[in-house]
């Protein structure tokens, strides 16, 4: 399978997950990891939404209600090019493709890590996604 292949299937399973619902374990575990690396983690990138006037929206995130719908404008206009320019580069993905794909995830991801209707104060510590298991242990 050629590099062309291997781009085009990135594309079509980020695409997939997200006219699915985006309920795809590898690309939650991306998003997941990119609320993460935010300055301050998930503290941070709420801290960055609400300033940046997607305050009511990330709230319904947070709380037990309807998560409202963000668009991939306000996701780019939000974060920034060089953060998406970031994810993109280590997907090997268009920048599209991660602002719509942020636009529909991110909401699932930050409600998933707020399930008691705030932001937890080691957010780092709820997991979403299950740890990968560790490799085998060579045996001398």
């Amino acid at each position: 399978m050629g590099l062309l292949d291997n781009v085009t299937g990135k594309v079509n399973e980020i695409e997939s997950a997200v006219q699915q619902g985006s309920d795809h374990p590898g690309l939650m575990g991306h998003v997941t990891d990119f609320v993460h690396s935010h300055p301050g983690g998930l503290q941070g990138l709420v801290q960055t939404l609400r300033e940046k006037g997607l305050g009511d929206v990330v709230n319904s995130w947070i709380s037990r209600e309807h998560n409202q719908p963000v668009t991939a404008a306000q996701i780019d206009s939000a974060l920034g090019n060089e953060k998406i320019q970031a994810l993109a580069t280590k997907l090997g993905v268009p920048t599209s493709t991660i602002s719509s794909g942020l636009a529909t995830i991110l909401p699932q991801v930050v409600d998933k890590l707020t399930p008691n209707g705030a932001v937890p104060a080691a957010a780092a510590s709820v997991p979403l996604t299950p740890p990968a298991p560790a490799p085998p242990q060579a045996t001398a």
